[in-house]
């Protein structure tokens, strides 16, 4: 079941990095076949699981800590301005008292923007996924409506969640380690989950790749690119993951949003520990994840972002 990936391709040539900058491949791969990322303008730093989106010529840039941080641009190559903080008075979820919201995920169904946030610490399974709406996407304006009501399971983790609107159907994708990452409906509006159980969309039994996160699904010429984070996450110097087994970048294909989902290869992402390799760390990127996909509006292609760390810098 080998298949060509134009998509990848278009993603390869040109892509986003530190969720600020437009790269391309011909101009700096330096020889390692993956496309350097160029140095961002502004508020380029402490980025983490961003999270973009285009209104009225704006860009919106939502990611990870200081209450869902939100930065604006008008390119994607900045300068990124930071704006303020999406819950002002933070969620209304309490999991435990040294949580985190992280892995914003805002997409626009209908007239409203949905804003899908994760409740979480590092290593806790009792982690809850929360939504919150707005009409315009600016800091003062959204309106926290707590968690969406996913059931708790030893199969998965309640973080990273990712909407998508195919046809009439709203999916929620979410999950991270233990058995990978799963997908669900949510009614319209959809702010509750509505009962449907959550089934396996991705998962690796393998040795040290139990770590599948951050998914993103991208739909592109009839077909649904499950991109995913794959390794271990946010290891800081000197105690960096081991060669290989650092943040990556992966994705798996499927003719329909629900799966199931197929590598390069034909390998099941499920069943046969599938998975095609995006960007891998290389140069002076480290561990990068955390991806997104936003259709350029000059070019028609698809772009992909990502936070990494630096090998040389003091930042990430």
């Amino acid at each position: 079941m080998f298949f060509q990936i134009p998509l990848v391709t278009a993603l390869a040539a040109s892509s986003l990095a530190s969720a600020s900058t437009l790269r391309r491949a011909r101009q700096h791969d330096h020889g390692h076949g993956t496309p350097d990322p160029e140095f961002c303008s502004g508020g380029c730093t402490d980025v983490h699981d961003p999270n973009i989106i285009r209104k009225d010529g704006l860009y919106y840039r939502f990611t990870s800590f200081h209450n869902i941080a939100i930065a604006t641009a008008e390119s994607l190559s900045g300068p990124w301005e930071y704006q303020g903080a999406l819950l002002e008075d933070g969620t209304m979820i309490q999991v435990t008292e040294d949580q985190n919201i992280w892995g914003p995920n805002v997409q626009k169904v209908g007239d409203t923007f949905y804003a899908y946030y994760s409740v979480s610490k590092m290593g806790f399974q009792g982690s809850d996924i929360g939504v919150a709406t707005s009409s315009t996407l600016d800091p003062g304006s959204w309106t926290d409506h707590g968690s969406v009501g996913l059931p708790m399971s030893s199969f998965y983790n309640l973080i990273d969640p990712s909407l998508l609107q195919s046809g009439d159907t709203n999916y929620l994708t979410f999950g991270s380690y233990w058995h990978g990452i799963y997908q669900t409906t949510l009614p319209d509006p959809p702010l509750m989950y509505d009962n449907e159980e959550p089934w396996n969309l991705a998962y690796n039994s393998s040795v040290n790749a139990a770590v599948w996160e951050a998914a993103f699904i991208f739909q592109w010429e009839g077909w649904f690119f499950l991109f995913y984070s794959a390794g271990e996450c946010c290891r800081q110097p000197p105690d960096l993951a081991a060669p290989g087994d650092e943040y990556r970048i992966q994705v798996c294909r499927s003719s329909s949003t629900t799966g199931p989902y197929y590598d390069r290869s034909g390998r099941d992402c499920v069943t046969e520990n599938g998975g095609t390799l995006v960007i891998g760390s290389h140069g002076d990127v480290y561990a990068p994840g955390g991806q997104g996909i936003i259709v350029d509006e000059e070019s028609g292609w698809p772009l992909i972002y990502y936070h990494y760390r630096s090998l040389t810098r003091d930042c990430s």
